[in-house]
């Protein structure tokens, strides 16, 4: 019944590979059921009566064989598929592990991309230099299946962030060069002031409003979650084709007292979400403990 229940939820809802699958499965699940009713029946040696000719009878095994490889083949290369990308998955999750260490530098999400053949890791920290992008790639080329992908690094350089200083001396920088000069003189360094504006008020006000989140953050979350030590994190970035700047994510990295069980993270995820109102990717890291004297 499940199976058939999710193909009638694919065809209520126009999604045929749920259909398809889910069809698929219930052929598997008929065929195997009658196969093991078939050879229970055997081994209790029940008897068998026959109204057709043995010719027939042969005919009709012939057919039932073939429609047993029909049926396997498929299913064992969706097995094999599944273990080919568990072992991706496991081969990801050590390349991150082992390449990755820098305290300054933190994988929050990765991607395989397989029609473009290539890994997307999505880095928050400082920027990776081209060396080391390079001895990246070489430590990618050691796994079996990774060997082949290239490694596509998404970045997000906190380092880098616009800051208040930054913002008042090109205030002061444009408003100087303009009390000397002519009126035409006057008018061109405004409007460059003003294009300049344009670009760094906004990054200026998503870092403020990022500071005023994470301060609330660090006064409300020890009194939900006691193992919440700390946290940093901003917005990212994203700009679209006509140059224009949102932000659709948010990257944070939460220091820990203790480790904090699967369900925990998720209550803390689906909290921070809402305290945010962006979709964030967290890394979580415990603390290591203060050792006595």
């Amino acid at each position: 019944m499940p199976p058939l229940c999710t193909a009638g939820f694919g065809l209520a809802n126009h999604a045929p590979k749920f259909f398809l699958g889910a069809l698929y499965l219930f052929f598997i699940n008929s065929f195997f059921i009658c196969l093991t009713t078939f050879l229970v029946l055997k081994f209790i040696k029940i008897p068998v009566k026959t109204y057709v000719s043995e010719k027939v009878f042969q005919r009709q095994r012939w057919y039932l064989s073939l429609l047993g490889i029909l049926i396997i083949l498929p299913s064992m290369y969706m097995a094999y598929q599944s273990v080919r990308n568990n072992l991706e998955q496991v081969q990801i999750k050590t390349y991150i592990e082992k390449t990755f260490r820098p305290d300054n530098l933190h994988v929050i999400s990765h991607h395989l991309n397989e029609e473009a053949g290539q890994l997307e890791l999505t880095l928050i920290g400082r920027t990776v230099t081209p060396e080391e992008r390079e001895e990246y790639e070489k430590q990618l080329a050691g796994y079996s299946q990774l060997a082949g992908l290239k490694l596509y690094l998404i970045q997000n350089d906190l380092s880098g962030t616009v800051s208040r200083e930054d913002l008042q001396n090109l205030v002061d920088s444009q408003w100087n060069k303009a009390g000397g000069a002519t009126l035409t003189e006057t008018k061109e360094e405004l409007k460059k002031y003003q294009e300049r504006s344009l670009t760094y008020a906004p990054a200026y006000q998503r870092l403020t409003e990022d500071r005023k989140l994470l301060a609330g953050i660090r006064q409300k979350a020890p009194i939900i979650f006691p193992q919440f030590a700390d946290i940093e994190g901003a917005a990212v970035p994203q700009e679209d084709k006509e140059g224009k700047i949102s932000y659709h994510r948010f990257f944070a990295l939460v220091h820990l007292k203790s480790p904090l069980t699967p369900e925990e993270e998720g209550r803390f995820k689906n909290w921070l979400d809402k305290e945010i109102s962006l979709p964030t990717e967290i890394l979580f890291r415990v603390e290591p403990a203060p050792s006595g004297n």
